[in-house]
């Protein structure tokens, strides 16, 4: 298995998740090559000392976006069989969409009271 690294040299926008001039092991993740996209785990957040209540909701929030067929693996899977369109996954998705990350900061909230 190769490993790959990269520094991060802007962090604009990602304050919270990334820190300037740190190396980052890059993992390996089918769905985040299709996309082009480089996923930093949550895990290392938290090695770097970002609080719990911070790092958790944002995780449990982002897992929350399936409203495409190519947003988990499950919908890729029900979407090759050619029996729905991606609208059927607007409604579902849209709900879990806007209902997941609010529901996820109130249990964070509840959690670390």
């Amino acid at each position: 298995m190769k490993s790959d690294f990269v520094i991060c040299i802007n962090n604009k926008g990602y304050e919270v998740s990334l820190e300037r001039w740190k190396v980052y092991r890059v993992m390996e993740d089918e769905q985040a090559a299709a996309l082009n996209h480089i996923r930093v785990p949550i895990g290392m957040a938290l090695a770097v000392g970002f609080e719990p209540r911070i790092v958790i909701p944002i995780a449990l929030g982002a897992s929350t976006a399936m409203c495409l067929p190519i947003s988990t693996p499950p919908n890729a899977i029900a979407f090759a069989g050619g029996r729905l369109k991606t609208r059927d996954f607007i409604k579902g998705g849209l709900l879990m969409g806007l209902l997941g990350p609010a529901i996820a900061v109130l249990w964070c909230l509840w959690l670390f009271r």
